[in-house]
């Protein structure tokens, strides 16, 4: 066999390896959730919990959780924020830059999209805040419960931090292949 020949039967070789390869490699995990929120009042001194996927009380369990600052809530008064848990660390972690402030009485149209590669990005009525890297691997197997308006804190302790509203239109998709369809 002619060294030409050789390195085109190496370089077919190497082709096929590369598209084993890239077929193998599972896709990025993406999540998007998109919800209709209406704000009857904010919480005191607390933030309140929209709807969240994961168990409550339990930071080491949270999937995703949308935080909705309360009047003297860490100075972000009013502002909508996607947190929840790092694969490694096991604490809470910040999956979105935070909004600007929302009102009582408005209704808002929530979307929020995370992939693990990218990172993700919150939208409310079509206003997007600053994209949000880098992106992981959510704890999507930490829990498979969706909780809409539920007290977070101490175990449903804290009543004042229940969200004072409704969620409605509730889409969720994950990894782009199952949707979960929430109607209250």
């Amino acid at each position: 066999m002619e060294k030409w020949q050789r390195f085109i039967v190496i370089l077919v070789a190497c082709s096929v390896l590369i598209a084993v390869v890239l077929v193998l490699e599972p896709a990025p995990r993406r999540h998007t959730v998109t919800f209709d929120m209406q704000i009857d009042s904010l919480a005191w001194d607390y933030a309140s919990y929209p709807i969240a996927r994961g168990e409550l009380s339990d930071a080491d369990r949270w999937v995703w959780v949308f935080y909705l600052y309360g009047w003297d809530s860490d100075g972000q008064n009013g502002r909508l924020q996607v947190l929840g848990t790092d694969p490694v660390t096991h604490r809470a972690v910040y999956l979105s830059t935070p909004t600007q402030p929302l009102s009582a009485g408005r209704l808002y149209r929530v979307s929020w999209y995370w992939d693990e590669e990218t990172g993700g990005e919150l939208s409310v009525n079509g206003v997007s805040t600053d994209p949000y890297s880098p992106g992981f691997a959510l704890k999507d197997n930490a829990s498979e419960t969706i909780h809409i308006g539920e007290v977070m804190y101490n175990g449903g302790g804290r009543t004042g931090s229940a969200f004072a509203g409704t969620v409605s239109n509730v889409t969720v998709v994950e990894h782009d292949i199952s949707t979960i369809v929430y109607a209250p």
